[in-house]
C-alpha cells in the first residue's frame, strides 16, 4: 500500500491484478512534485502531487523512530527521491571486547582506542591512523548498525534522548528541510515507544512521547496497617489505609490490649501502634490529631498520632494551650479506643 498526499493506491504484485485489473510495477519522476505510475499492460496512471516542503523543496513526512536499527534514530520518507532518510541518529557509547570504545551520531565516529577491526558502521571513510591520545574522530560513509545490539561489544550509555529542538540543527545538516515547529511537533509523533499496557495512553513529552497511566478514578485498594502486639482492630472494624488521587487517607479504629501504660507528649513517650506499608509513609515526619477514648475514665479526648517516614505510628497526647506541665494520657486495655478514619495528608502524586 503507498499513501501519497493522503491517497492510497493499491499496488499488486506482479503477475497479480490490483481492483482495476492491472498491476503497477514502477514508477516516474516526471516533476519534483509529481509522480507517474506505470503498470503491467503499459498505461501510465497520473502524474499524482506529491507533498513539497518549504519553498518547493522536497517533502519530508513520516517521522518515525526506527527500532530496528542501532540506539536512537529518526527517520524522514523523502518523497522526491523516493526513500527513507536517517536525519538523526545516536548509537550511545559501546566497548568492544578489546577494550575499544566508540559512538557515532550522524555520520560522526567517536573512538577512544585502536582504529582496527571496528564495526561495520563505525568505520572511517578514508584510511587514517588513530590520534596520538587515542581520542579518534572521523566521518563514515557506513549504513546505520542494524539491531538492538552490537556484535562482540558492551553497551554502556543509552543514547541521548532529543530534548526538544536540540536535535534540529542535526537533523539539518543531514537533510531535514522543514522549520522548526514541524521538527518539534513531529518528535510526538515519532513511532510508538516501546511497553504500553492496558489502562495507559500516549502522552507528549520533550522527547517526543512516552506511555503514561491514565488518571485514576477514586482510591486504590485499602491495605492493611500492620499492628504490634498491643493494638487490635476494634469490634472488627477495618484498620487500613489507601492512596486516593494525592492523598494518604485512613478508615476503622484501634484498641490497645497491652499493659497499662501512658502516652506521652514526645515522640520518645509514644505509645507505639503499628506500622503503615511502606510507600504509604509520609515524606517526613509529622503529626496529626484524632480522637481517643482515655483508659482512665473512658471519656474522648484529643489525641496526636505521630507518623515517620518509616512508616511507624505512634499515640502521643495533646497539650492544651495554656498547660504548663507535661500532660499524660491514660492508656490502659480494652478502655482506650483511637479514632483512625479521617486522618489524611496530602502527599504529590508524582511520587507513585
Amino acid at each position: 500500500m503507498s499513501e501519497i498526499s493522503g491517497r492510497e493506491l493499491l499496488i499488486a504484485p506482479p503477475g497479480e491484478k490490483g481492483d482495476r485489473g492491472y498491476s503497477i510495477v514502477g514508477f516516474e519522476q516526471t516533476t519534483r512534485d509529481k509522480v507517474t505510475f506505470l503498470t503491467d499492460g503499459g498505461h501510465k496512471i497520473g502524474p499524482v502531487l506529491t507533498p513539497t516542503g518549504a519553498a518547493g523543496q522536497p517533502s519530508m513526512t513520516r517521522l518515525r523512530r526506527a527500532t530496528e536499527y542501532l540506539g536512537l534514530v529518526v527517520t524522514f520518507w523523502a518523497a522526491t527521491e523516493p526513500a527513507e532518510m536517517i536525519v538523526y541518529g545516536d548509537t550511545g557509547v559501546w566497548q568492544t571486547s578489546t577494550g575499544v570504545k566508540l559512538r557515532r551520531f550522524g555520520s560522526l565516529v567517536e573512538v577512544h582506542g585502536a582504529l582496527t577491526d571496528l564495526p561495520i558502521g563505525f568505520r572511517p571513510a578514508v584510511s587514517q591512523a588513530a590520534e596520538t591520545d587515542g581520542i579518534s574522530v572521523f566521518t563514515t560513509v557506513d549504513a546505520w548498525p542494524t539491531g538492538s545490539t552490537l556484535a562482540g561489544a558492551t553497551k554502556l550509555t543509552d543514547p541521548t534522548p532529543i530534548d526538544a529542538l536540540g536535535g534540529y540543527d542535526a537533523a539539518v545538516a543531514n537533510g531535514y528541510v522543514g522549520t522548526p515547529e514541524s521538527w518539534n511537533e513531529s518528535l510526538y509523533l515519532a513511532g510508538i515507544p516501546k511497553g504500553g499496557a492496558p489502562g495507559q495512553y500516549l502522552q507528549r513529552t520533550a522527547y517526543g512521547s512516552a506511555w503514561a497511566d491514565l488518571p485514576r478514578i477514586g482510591g486504590e485498594a485499602w491495605r492493611d496497617v500492620v499492628l504490634n502486639g498491643s493494638w487490635r482492630r476494634f469490634q472488627n472494624q477495618p484498620c487500613q489505609a489507601r492512596f486516593n488521587n494525592g492523598t494518604v487517607e485512613f478508615r476503622g479504629w484501634v484498641e490497645y490490649i497491652g499493659p497499662d501504660t501512658t502516652a506521652g507528649i514526645w515522640r520518645t513517650t509514644a505509645v507505639e501502634i503499628g506500622t503503615l506499608p511502606g510507600d504509604l509513609a509520609p515524606d517526613a515526619n509529622m503529626e496529626l490529631v484524632t480522637t481517643a477514648y482515655r483508659g482512665d475514665n473512658g471519656r474522648p479526648e484529643l489525641v496526636r498520632v505521630n507518623f515517620t517516614v518509616d512508616g511507624s505510628l505512634a499515640l502521643m497526647t495533646y497539650q492544651q494551650r495554656g498547660e504548663t506541665a507535661e500532660s499524660a494520657f491514660p492508656v490502659r486495655r480494652t478502655n482506650t479506643q483511637v479514632q483512625l478514619s479521617g486522618v489524611q495528608w496530602a502527599t504529590p502524586a508524582a511520587t507513585r
